[in-house]
């Protein structure tokens, strides 16, 4: 059987006007991609189509979230993602220099539309590329301590540094014209 069969929407005998869809998302989704860096994940995908005449409209609104590790200590945070996007899907007679990057060409012999890589890129686009715990009122991170405190230890110019070569203090006497 297709996994992909339940992201599947026969528009042929579709009326027109609009038509909800609604989708639950989570880590067997992602593994469908061969994509299992989230932890946790947990999406509701709502798909308004709309069809007028042989143009249809795909609206996703996407809210949901992950548990991804924090960039700075490494624990466990959740990471809360919303966005709605708009896919226009054209039939196939339509001039590729007509088509942008949120659409899409159907062929004519065709009479599905697949909606599952739309959400996965959708939500994948939409993960931030740095995770961090987020700063308290006070403007403090809220990262682990003990980590912090580490990292602090290790941080450039903590350290008594050792004494300069003499050749660059030579160096910082010339005068450039």
């Amino acid at each position: 059987m297709n996994p992909f069969k339940t992201y599947s929407i026969q528009y042929v005998n579709l009326n027109e006007g609009d038509h909800q869809y609604n989708y639950t998302v989570d880590n067997t989704f992602f593994e469908l991609f061969n994509h299992n860096v989230y932890n946790k994940a947990r999406f509701n995908v709502m798909l308004n189509l709309n069809r007028h005449g042989n143009i249809i409209t795909l609206l996703f609104t996407i809210k949901g979230s992950i548990t991804a590790d924090c960039d700075v200590c490494l624990e466990e945070l959740i990471v809360n993602i919303e966005t709605v996007k708009a896919v226009l899907v054209k039939p196939a007679g339509t001039s590729p220099d007509d088509v942008d990057e949120d659409e899409v060409i159907i062929a004519d012999n065709d009479s599905e539309i697949n909606v599952a890589q739309h959400i996965y890129d959708f939500i994948t686009l939409a993960v931030p590329a740095r995770n961090v715990h987020p700063t308290d009122k006070n403007g403090n991170s809220t990262c682990n301590p003990n980590v912090l405190k580490e990292l602090n230890k290790h941080k450039p110019g903590t350290h008594d540094t050792e004494e300069t070569d003499p050749r660059w203090e030579k160096l910082k006497g010339i005068k450039i014209k």
